[in-house]
């Protein structure tokens, strides 16, 4: 085998090397591993440590700024600044909205009458 090895290119060794790496379980067991603790000694070994009454007082602080911001921008978005435009009576707007169409030719009802292809000045 270690004469097949010298006849090997240099890249074709070093992906076997790569190969047995990468997906070839070792042989020997892994460490053993350590028990985890309980949720109940952490609590015991870590002592409570409460806020301090000026960080509760200063969160409380900016919790009533964002709630006041909150309500402020629900009401004015309930309260439109600009007046809003008065719908039109049904007649006055089918009037307004029909225009009549333009074409980019000639004749008005759209063809090209008098014309030959590729005359289009």
């Amino acid at each position: 085998m270690r004469s097949d090895r010298r006849n090997m290119p240099e890249q074709e060794l070093s992906i076997k090397e790569r190969e047995t790496e990468l997906f070839v379980e070792p042989k020997e067991s892994p460490a053993p591993t350590t028990s985890v603790k309980p949720f109940a000694v952490y609590l015991q070994e870590i002592p409570a440590n409460p806020l301090s009454t000026e960080v509760k007082a200063i969160l409380w602080v900016v919790g009533l700024v964002v709630l006041l911001l909150f309500a402020l921008a629900i009401w004015r978005s309930q309260r439109s600044p600009r007046s809003r435009p008065k719908p039109r009576s049904s007649q006055a707007a089918a009037t307004a909205m029909v225009s009549p169409p333009t074409y980019p030719c000639c004749a008005r009802d759209g063809t090209m009458a008098g014309r030959r292809a590729g005359d289009f000045t």
